[in-house]
């Protein structure tokens, strides 16, 4: 919600978020496994940068701090076990935390926080990113499974999370971070691999390399490639005229996926791994995917077409996909 906020200048998403916060009082949740801790913290550090009340900030620095003070006297094992909770030992869990040392470092100041990104991402990078798939596997306990076909076993969904983390971690680094160009050329590695293995309706299926075993489109992990894609060629990461119509192709395939209520189906329950699951099947992390995916097409039609950002929305209607994803998402959430 703050992404489709930004990037449309409607202040009506932003606000939404800040009576979240507010009636949650900036907190860190606190889970057995730290890093999703640090997911919701995301948008309380960018809510931080409009209101510039230290009640968003302080509750998130106090939680990295003691991570960063924990992980120190630890070693470089990443294997998904219990002992290894407070660190980025799988896959889906360089979406939910990174992002936020990366909002953190450009806030404060603060090299520590930016420290710590770059030694644990490329620690994890180097253990679970595939350098000939280019992908990634979802924990170790995968590194030496196989599909039917003899592939590989990547989740879409867990990679999925990893495009977005990059792609939320280079929206905070300075262009003139000297580790950004690694960023950069792993996300382009991702896109080209994706590109390369799209499905002919335009999405992705659950088993990246085994899709005549998952027929069935995953609308969650598509969301988030869609995601990258669009940003990376909207920061000139890779070429318009080559990705452009994979995008397109994603997004006008997504937009099927939205009913007229607001519901975004096609989206895999909770998991760690390729499963068959009811097409219809929701959850508020998709609609999350899809709202992220949302903010760079915003971008990417209002490049293309030269126009307004809001005439290109209305036009498309693409706003309004917007808004009846959210509206379906936030009625649960108030139910909740």
């Amino acid at each position: 919600m703050m992404a489709v906020g930004k990037a449309t200048g409607d202040t009506w998403f932003i606000d939404q978020v800040y009576e979240v916060g507010k009636r949650e009082n900036w907190k860190v949740i606190s889970t057995a496994w730290k890093g999703n801790d640090h997911c919701t913290p995301q948008a309380w550090l960018e809510m931080y940068e409009i209101k510039r009340d230290a009640a968003m900030l302080k509750p998130t620095q106090k939680a990295l701090d003691k991570v960063i003070e924990i992980v120190a006297t630890q070693d470089n094992n990443l294997e998904f076990v219990g002992k290894n909770q407070f660190k980025w030992s799988w896959c889906d869990a360089l979406f939910m935390s990174p992002p936020t040392y990366a909002r953190l470092g450009k806030i404060t100041g603060d090299e520590k926080y930016l420290d710590f990104l770059h030694q644990w991402w490329w620690t994890c990078s180097d253990f679970y990113y595939d350098q000939d798939a280019h992908l990634y596997y979802r924990d170790h306990f995968w590194f030496n499974r196989r599909e039917p076909n003899g592939q590989k076993v990547f989740w879409s969904r867990g990679n999925g999370w990893v495009v977005g983390g990059l792609v939320r971690v280079l929206q905070y680094l300075s262009m003139d971070d000297p580790i950004r160009p690694r960023y950069e050329q792993q996300l382009r590695e991702m896109c080209l691999k994706l590109a390369e293995i799209q499905g002919d309706d335009g999405l992705w299926r659950s088993s990246l390399l085994y899709a005549e075993g998952h027929p069935q489109a995953e609308t969650s992990g598509s969301a988030f490639f869609i995601y990258g894609l669009a940003y990376a060629v909207n920061e000139k990461i890779i070429d318009r005229e080559r990705f452009e119509p994979v995008i397109q192709k994603g997004w006008q395939s997504l937009a099927t996926y939205v009913q007229a209520d607001g519901k975004f189906t096609g989206v895999q329950p909770v998991g760690d791994k390729p499963v068959h699951y009811n097409r219809d099947n929701t959850m508020p992390y998709g609609t999350g995917a899809l709202l992220l995916a949302a903010s760079e097409m915003y971008r990417l039609e209002n490049a293309t077409n030269n126009k307004e950002l809001s005439d290109c929305l209305q036009a498309n209607d693409q706003y309004d996909t917007i808004k009846r994803a959210y509206s379906n998402a936030n009625g649960k959430l108030t139910e909740r």
